[in-house]
């Protein structure tokens, strides 16, 4: 510093330099991705005749296992199904197979993949229409260059198509502030009807910073504790009105018994070495017979996860070498 007064400064300078250069690698993958794919479509019968008859539109995700030979869906996350015949479901759905058969209450955004190792026309096309959109400046577009904006527009499409004519209560979907869902509420938002819009939050995330109060958030959020909702309206802005607190539609209560001694593995992590290293010293701070031996849990989403089946195996391997601080009968 006595050398160099503007050392802070050019540091910031130099990290800012690399946060941009990170974000322009990234941003140049996610929209490579495109070419994996041949086209996106739409599929389901979306006529007016039919859709005019449904209360709400449910927006979700979909893979195939979540479909029965009847054409009907069960989404894990409401824990409800398709036979509901007051809601419709529009799906955006992730694996290549489509099912055989869907009922008329169900709509499939599809993300067909290329055959081919790569397909270029999807992204060219994709490319010229938001380019000629945002007057031919690669500025203004940099930011939709990814597969995640490709699908919003296709989503905006289709609900600015549908609302000329279709007027439901209310569309409701798991709310994470992703891209198509910001493109839902616009659509919804530029229709000028009185439709509601309700994000659900079931999750119990340190920080959900995407989740910060906008204008372009939905009219209601729901999430599953007062913790939650004191969270939302004070950290992220949200009006408190704006903030319900419902029963988890995932989550059931169950006795407190199934949840003692074990030790439950995240949805992701990013250093296994770490988890390992801070297991050992917590271990280290018991003494000799002082606690119940524990048992590793892979999380309910990630269990063919080889990352995580090698997790639990190296943490059970840590349990069997620290055996001597385990005892049956320790009320610890």
């Amino acid at each position: 510093n006595n050398f160099c007064p503007n050392a802070e400064n050019f540091k910031v300078t130099d990290i800012n330099k690399r946060i941009r250069k990170i974000n322009f690698i990234y941003q140049l993958k996610n929209f490579l991705y495109i070419s994996k794919f041949s086209k996106v479509e739409t599929i389901g019968d979306f006529t007016f005749e039919n859709i005019k008859k449904y209360e709400k539109v449910i927006v979700v995700w979909s893979r195939i296992k979540d479909f029965g030979h009847n054409g009907n869906y069960f989404n894990n996350y409401f824990h409800i199904s398709s036979k509901n015949k007051k809601n419709l479901w529009f799906l955006i759905h992730l694996d290549n197979e489509l099912p055989k058969k869907i009922k008329k209450n169900i709509i499939i955004l599809h993300q067909k993949k290329t055959k081919l190792p790569i397909n270029i026309y999807t992204m060219l096309k994709y490319f010229f229409k938001i380019f000629s959109n945002n007057i031919f400046s690669l500025r203004k577009i940099f930011h939709e260059l990814s597969f995640d904006s490709l699908i919003a527009h296709n989503v905006n499409d289709f609900f600015n198509k549908i609302l000329v004519n279709f007027s439901p209560k209310k569309i409701i979907f798991p709310y994470e502030s992703q891209p198509f869902q910001n493109s839902l509420i616009e659509s919804v938002n530029k229709s000028k009807k009185k439709i509601i819009t309700i994000g659900y939050d079931h999750t119990s995330n340190p920080f959900p910073i995407y989740n910060v109060y906008n204008s372009n958030s939905p009219d209601f959020l729901y999430v599953h504790s007062e913790a939650s909702r004191n969270f939302y309206s004070k950290y992220f802005k949200w009006p408190k009105k704006k903030v319900l607190k419902i029963s988890s539609f995932r989550i059931k209560r169950k006795k407190s018994s199934q949840f003692k001694d074990k030790i439950f593995l995240p949805y992701d992590f990013y250093d296994s070495y770490e988890i390992i290293k801070n297991f050992k010293l917590f271990l280290n701070s018991f003494n000799i017979n002082k606690i119940r031996k524990l048992n590793v849990r892979i999380h309910p989403s990630r269990k063919s996860s080889k990352k995580h089946q090698i997790l639990r195996d190296k943490l059970n391997q840590v349990i069997e070498n620290y055996s001597n601080r385990f005892s049956k009968n320790s009320k610890t």
